[in-house]
Order: C-alpha cells, then structure tokens, then sequence
C-alpha cells in the first residue's frame, strides 16, 4: 500500500465519520497493533491554514489505523482516548 493510498482511505473514512481532517499536517507511521502491520495516519480535527488569527480553534490530533493486509481503515483515535472503531 502507497503513502497516497493511506492517506486517500484516512481521507475518506474521516468523511464518513465526520472525525474532521486536516491536509496541512498528514503524516504516516508503520506499526504492529495486535500481531498485525498497520498504517496510521496523522491528522487533526481542522486545518488551520488560510484562517484569521481571530478563527483559529483548538484542534485535536487524530489517527486512523489501517490494515495494509486487507486495505481497510478500521478505527480512529483522538488524541490519545483510545481507538474508537469503525463502523
């Protein structure tokens, strides 16, 4: 699975849950989770880019965990709560 292909199904999945996105700060990180060889996807509740300092909110880190065997996204993270499964 390509950085491209992760980021189009952390894209996706974070519009079918409505988790937020930002495409200012994507980042990718290979881990074990379970046994298993997994992707996840860092991001953030909002982009910042292009706003007045006056807009700015607090945004939330976020991570989506995919399985690079079945090209799945199966779940999401804020910040560090722990990982919230997808549907």
């Amino acid at each position: 699975m390509t950085e491209t292909e992760a980021i189009n199904l952390a894209r996706d999945y974070a519009e079918r849950h409505r988790t937020g996105w930002s495409e200012s700060d994507v980042r990718i990180q290979s881990i074990e989770r379970k046994g298993k060889q997994c992707l996840v996807v860092h991001s953030a509740t909002a982009d910042l880019n292009g706003r007045h300092w006056m807009e700015f909110e607090t945004t939330t880190p976020l991570k989506f965990y995919i399985d690079t065997d079945s090209g799945q996204c199966f779940g999401h993270e804020y910040g560090n709560r722990g990982l919230i499964p997808g549907r």
